[in-house]
């Protein structure tokens, strides 16, 4: 009554009144917040009921009683008693320690404002020593643990927090307890939306990283795992999240992602260093490939073949073309795998293939690139008596022809004795392709691995070896990881047995798959199998060939003869009695000529395209070469007067824009370009021709450059084509074809 009589003459203010009772006080007000507190409460308590309005039930009593003490409270709101008494209650204690719940006794009274409520609190009993130990022990346990520790409430205040999460951001308890914890990370606010979003469905979140600012204005990283401490009645009570320190693995991560750029920024150099080389390679390859075109085509009449001294000559002429052809494979095979590696493509081009040319092309090259293989006998089977093969496809020959001579090479190189079939079927306009052999056969473990780069196995000699290799078992206690690792180190020795490089089959799986197929493989005692499918479809004109199968002559130990290397028509063994046209030809040379189709050829016009063009019947395709190597020049030159053209020479590419002047379109019908000269090179050339000039001119570049990055830009630049060196013949006249009228 005295109190009340006092409150009537001084505006509200408990605290002054009750800071000096030696036990708990707080006013809450008619919703149950906490209003004012004086210092035992705040010291039992913490600072945060009063500084941050907090529901007095809903966040100290404990959740069992709380119902109980609702109705106290309503009693007295309503004045249906002057005070009540809560025995027993668990409220949770907030002060420097760890949250505890501990056991008051609370005594409820109203105040003059309506709505306003007194709780007088006291301990009911003091802890046991025994037991205070144990909880001092216990709140140490979890204030000093080596990983930080909160909790935070359903609105994100912070409730408490251990020293070591104190530590590790420099807050002191007042400074960071009671506070929202969006305080301390503003600038992932989202994040920490999200975290809440989880943890409210019920989730545990684990290792999520989130940035903290400490008291110095630092930015920490830090990783969150937490989960929720639910209510009795399934409600959300506070979380319990556990930080542990993030910057070892940020750092970590930095240095990976350092490590990573220097090794791509080493790998670009690797490509660039390796192009290079090949750069370099390919051009004195090209160089040699012609010079021999050019001295075979300078030896082979028959007066100097007559000469006994000139045979030998001649013999070892024709070996070292072949070697050559398998230094381009060579070559154009690790300029591709490298390509791949990087996760580049090749650009599959379309254009009418004759099969049959191709077959002939393959099998040839073949017969003359591995002649101990005598007792092999090659197999064409080509289409089925409903579903015919045409002889002309829209497909992209270069790419096509690739695979099938590293299929069918790798097919004799692994049989001893028996066949190789090449078989080619259509089933609406799905082309199936098919290398068969009936060697030993490829080691079960080895199937799933034969598409990877370097992979090569030592090729059974006997029956009992293959059995042996098909049958070994996994080796045990290896990481599989290792163990394939081994084989490769082991394949790639010189002492290994293994020939070529390893990379036919990776490069045969990504060309298919750059055609729209997938390379295939089985394989038993009875030989091996590889397969893909092609969608392609048939030029149009096209004849179709006649189903059937047609065999090669077995191939013989000694050197070519002058007949075996005439073209000689082979016979079908088929269900029909027409004949075939399909050729198998001893020497690929021979396929080469028949197919080339010279341009602006130097023989009189017929009389009708003279009646119909006039003196235009009768010119020569001009040609303009842009070429700094002097030899290239020659060899080109001699090239394009060989397929009927006439040709103009330019040593750089501010030479060859000289050279076109005011002629415009008029001078020239097509420009070779190299692209790498001294002065001006071909790109900057070719830029000028098509932005400055405006000229819209064939420009074909010619270039030992074969990367897929280089073809792109010449496209965007404005190239017409694209020839790589070294080019043959064969393939100069099918650019001029392809880009002229």
């Amino acid at each position: 009554d005295t109190a009340r009589s006092f409150a009537a003459m001084v505006p509200f203010n408990p605290a002054s009144m009750f800071d000096h009772c030696p036990h708990c006080i707080v006013v809450l007000d008619k919703d149950d917040v906490v209003i004012e507190a004086n210092t035992q409460f705040t010291e039992v308590f913490g600072a945060m009921p009063k500084e941050k309005s907090i529901d007095f039930v809903n966040s100290l009593v404990g959740p069992q009683q709380r119902d109980r003490v609702r109705e106290v409270l309503k009693k007295v709101r309503s004045r249906e008693s002057k005070s009540e008494f809560c025995a027993n209650t668990d409220t949770l204690a907030l002060g420097k320690d760890m949250p505890i719940y501990r056991s008051f006794d609370w005594t409820v009274g109203p105040w003059e404002t309506e709505g306003i409520v007194v709780l007088y609190g006291r301990y009911v009993l003091e802890p046991s020593t025994q037991k205070a130990e144990q909880e001092s022990e216990f709140i140490d346990f979890f204030n000093h643990a080596p990983i930080a520790l909160h909790w935070l409430s359903d609105t994100g205040l912070v409730l408490w927090a251990n020293q070591t999460e104190l530590d590790t951001l420099g807050y002191t308890a007042e400074e960071y307890i009671g506070q929202p914890i969006m305080k301390f990370c503003p600038d992932e606010e989202s994040l920490v939306l999200e975290i809440f979003k989880q943890l409210g469905t019920g989730n545990t979140i684990k290792d999520v990283p989130v940035r903290f600012r400490t008291k110095d204005g630092r930015i920490v990283n830090l990783l969150i795992d937490s989960n929720v401490n639910y209510k009795k009645d399934g409600s959300f009570n506070h979380t319990r999240c556990f930080i542990r320190d993030d910057t070892s693995r940020k750092v970590r991560e930095a240095r990976a992602a350092a490590a990573s750029q220097e090794a791509k920024r080493s790998f670009a150099q690797l490509d660039s260093f390796v192009r290079k080389i090949f750069h370099e390679i390919r051009t004195p390859c090209h160089i040699l490939m012609q010079l021999l075109l050019c001295l075979d085509g300078a030896l082979d009449t028959p007066s100097l073949r007559a000469i006994p001294e000139l045979a030998d000559a001649y013999e070892y002429l024709t070996k070292t073309s072949r070697q050559a052809d398998v230094l381009m494979t060579i070559l154009e095979d690790a300029s591709d795998a490298s390509r791949f590696e990087y996760g580049l493509t090749v650009i599959s081009c379309e254009t009418p293939v004759n099969l049959r040319e191709m077959i002939s092309s393959v099998m040839a090259a073949v017969e003359f690139s591995l002649p101990s293989t005598s007792g092999v006998q090659r197999i064409v089977d080509v289409g089925s008596e409903g579903c015919p093969i045409p002889e002309l496809v829209l497909a992209d020959g270069r790419l096509l022809r690739r695979v099938l001579a590293h299929l069918v090479k790798n097919a004799v190189k692994a049989t001893k004795a028996g066949e190789v079939k090449l078989t080619i079927t259509n089933t609406n306009d799905t082309y199936m392709f098919m290398v068969s052999d009936t060697g030993c056969g490829i080691d079960v473990q080895s199937v799933t691995r034969g598409f990877q780069k370097y992979w090569q196995m030592p090729m059974p000699k006997t029956p009992e070896e293959a059995r042996q290799l098909l049958n070994r078992p996994e080796a045990g206690g290896l990481d599989p990881v290792l163990a394939r690792r081994e084989q490769l180190e082991e394949s790639l020795k010189l002492s290994s047995g293994c020939e070529g490089m390893g990379l036919g089959l990776n490069v045969c799986f990504n060309l298919i798959q750059c055609m729209g197929g997938e390379l295939r493989i089985s394989s038993s005692e009875k030989g091996t199998s590889f397969w893909f499918n092609l969608r392609l479809s048939p030029a149009p004109g096209s004849a179709l060939m006649s189903p059937g199968v047609v065999k090669a002559p077995t191939p013989s130990a000694q050197p070519p003869t002058e007949a075996s290397r005439q073209r000689v028509p082979m016979q079908w063994d088929s269900v029909n009695s027409q004949a075939s046209s399909l050729f198998i030809d001893s020497d690929p040379k021979t396929t080469f000529a028949a197919s080339t189709e010279t341009v602006g050829t130097s023989k009189p016009a017929p009389p009708t395209l003279v009646a119909a063009q006039g003196l235009e019947a009768d010119r020569k395709v001009h040609v303009l070469l842009v070429e700094d190597n002097t030899i290239c020049q020659k060899l080109a030159q001699r090239m394009l007067i060989t397929l009927g053209c006439s040709c103009d020479v330019a040593g750089d590419g501010q030479d060859a824009l000289d050279k076109i002047g005011d002629a415009g379109d008029e001078l020239y019908d097509l420009i070779f370009m190299d692209l790498r000269m001294p002065i001006m090179d071909g790109l900057q050339a070719t830029t000028q021709i098509r932005q400055k000039l405006k000229l819209s001119l064939p420009v074909v570049a010619f270039s030992a450059e074969t990367g897929q990055d280089i073809r792109t830009e010449c496209d965007t630049i404005g190239f017409t084509d694209f020839v790589a060196k070294p080019c043959k013949l064969q393939t100069l006249s099918e650019v001029l074809n392809r880009n002229l009228p």
